[in-house]
């Protein structure tokens, strides 16, 4: 726990220095939080891809995209891809453990609330949900999709640890990534009745225990997960 205090005291340095991003995110997920509301119960009758998508996106990168230039992972020198902050706090005496923690605080306090707030919204301003789902459930359904944001999200703030990549090969795989969600997405639907969202909203439903406690475990190993491949290649790459 001491750590974690610790990390925290560092993290603020990053935080402080990013408000005004916190006001661009917060108006960010508010246009497209009436996006979602608007669309949400066509989407429920048709299970259109885009949706999915966009939830995805929602509780993965995007909380962490207005973060300042200087605190995002940029091309260092022709092989070197990582954030500057990484550079920066490893000259200093700190352990690797702590600058970890720290990188995985920010990335929840960019994502956490503005996420919550979405989930919220959904519920109190989509009508066709209070019909569908009760709240406990809906609570459930919640659980599902932060844990989602710790386990497959926790590649963001580990990506700041940086790789060994040219622009081109950054480029390639961004494209590459992006493709295979597309596809992913796409085949999903052709295959399945449901779009993911709602067919989480039927887990959270039918399964409310196994879906809840799945989730949080599956959290709590993807956290672990994440903060361990972070701290390998620290100790891996040449930042020099």
């Amino acid at each position: 726990m001491k750590s974690w205090k610790e990390a925290y005291w560092l993290a603020k340095f990053e935080l402080k220095e990013s408000k005004l991003s916190f006001l661009f995110l917060l108006l960010f997920y508010l246009l497209i939080i009436l996006g979602l509301i608007s669309n949400f119960e066509s989407y429920l009758d048709a299970n259109f891809v885009g949706l999915d998508f966009f939830f995805v996106l929602l509780f993965t990168y995007a909380g962490i995209w207005t973060k300042p230039k200087h605190f995002q992972v940029q091309q260092m020198n022709d092989e070197l891809v990582a954030s500057p902050t990484i550079l920066m706090l490893q000259q200093l005496p700190i352990t690797k453990d702590l600058i970890v923690k720290s990188k995985f605080i920010i990335y929840f306090v960019y994502s956490v609330p503005p996420q919550i707030l979405l989930l919220i919204s959904l519920y109190i301003f989509t009508p066709s949900l209070h019909g569908m789902i009760e709240i406990s459930s809906y609570l459930v359904f919640a659980i599902i999709w932060l844990s989602f944001g710790a386990y497959i999200g926790g590649v963001i703030p580990a990506s700041d640890a940086g790789d060994k990549a040219s622009k081109l090969k950054v480029a390639v795989y961004g494209v590459l990534l992006l493709i295979a969600l597309i596809v992913f997405f796409t085949i999903f639907r052709l295959f399945s009745d449901h779009g993911i969202v709602h067919w989480t909203l039927i887990l959270a439903k039918k399964w409310p225990l196994l879906s809840g406690a799945s989730s949080i475990i599956l959290a709590f190993i993807g956290l672990n997960y994440w903060q361990s491949y972070m701290k390998k290649m620290m100790g891996k790459l040449d930042y020099l």
